[in-house]
């Protein structure tokens, strides 16, 4: 658990303007313009007590509540940690139903500002969080305890004359050569928007042949849709 009376002195990862993050977006009815579609979530009202998966690592939680959006610095990586995440290898290769692509884009966002994220990438990094790799590898089991981790970092003070921390990064568990990052809403909603170079509907041709594509490198494939009913 974090420390209690102490205050975080974390190190930061500083991300300049005109940066490009991509973002794998939650499922959502084909004829919702893009547009309509928040950039960051809202907090979850109360916790699920049903057993089921509910959310990411480092979510915003009813007693810590702010918008936030996770994304990564590269599209594999985006794509594995919303698509891959508590997924093994059965076989050769991983096959996925369409229903996970189902109602999904690829959107690309741009900084356009400079933010500067809470650096779990390093050892030192995690070191000056008062942690090691379990923080970033451990499994959802253990979510509601990374989440107040992730709360008491963002509470600690950012680099000096830059305002709080704008959110986290860390290295994909799922594709570990890449980095996925945590905004934090209320500190950055303003310095991040959608960017004008577009997105890539990931449930239809071409999206779907180019998913498969990407997902082929590390041997996964996401399956056709189910026809229709007959008539």
């Amino acid at each position: 658990m974090p420390p209690k009376g102490d205050r975080a002195a974390p190190r930061f990862h500083e991300v300049p303007p005109g940066t490009l993050l991509w973002r794998v977006t939650a499922p959502a009815k084909p004829a919702t313009p893009e547009a309509e579609q928040p950039l960051f979530r809202a907090p979850a009202r109360e916790v699920e007590s049903h057993g089921g998966r509910w959310g990411g690592r480092f979510d915003a939680t009813p007693d810590c509540p702010y918008p936030f959006c996770y994304a990564a610095f590269d599209d594999l990586t985006a794509l594995c940690e919303v698509l891959l995440r508590d997924i093994p290898f059965g076989a050769e290769e991983r096959y996925l139903p369409h229903a996970v692509a189902a109602g999904r884009r690829l959107v690309l966002l741009e900084t356009l500002r400079p933010l500067w994220l809470v650096s779990l990438l390093a050892a030192a990094d995690l070191a000056a969080a008062r942690q090691d790799t379990w923080l970033v590898h451990t499994d959802d089991v253990n979510y509601p305890i990374t989440r107040l981790w992730a709360h008491w970092l963002r509470d600690g003070d950012g680099p000096a004359g830059q305002g709080p921390p704008a959110g986290l990064v860390w290295p994909s568990k799922r594709q570990p050569t890449g980095r996925a990052v945590l905004l934090f809403g209320d500190r950055c909603g303003d310095a991040v928007r959608y960017s004008p170079l577009g997105s890539l509907r990931l449930d239809q041709p071409p999206g779907l042949d180019w998913l498969n594509r990407r997902l082929a490198l590390v041997r996964t494939r996401i399956g056709p849709p189910w026809p229709g009913p007959s008539v």
